[in-house]
């Protein structure tokens, strides 16, 4: 469950969209949000982390591959939503260089 995904969290990741086309969402609809955003999360800590490093070496994407192959393995409490983007991801890891 992602209870801790509010209302204002929801209005700072769709944007200028108004209260009331917030509200039009349904429980599900904010719970595959909240989901989505844990499962993405650790990509956009990588991202962030590549971005701020002028000449990313070997030694900090190898890591940084692996740490993220481990945080999408697969649980038995993943919804199916979850599932698949975490397949998804794998799956183009999985066509990434691996010397």
């Amino acid at each position: 469950m992602c209870q801790h995904v509010g209302k204002a969290h929801m209005i700072c990741l769709v944007g200028k969209k108004k209260l009331k086309d917030i509200v039009t969402l349904s429980d599900d609809d904010l719970e595959a949000a909240g989901e989505l955003i844990l499962v993405l999360k650790p990509m956009k800590t990588l991202t962030t982390l590549m971005c701020d490093s002028k000449h990313p070496t070997i030694s900090l994407i190898h890591p940084s591959m692996e740490m993220l192959k481990q945080q999408m393995a697969l649980k038995d409490s993943d919804s199916g939503l979850v599932k698949l983007v975490k397949n998804t991801i794998l799956n183009d890891l999985a066509t990434r260089k691996q010397n």
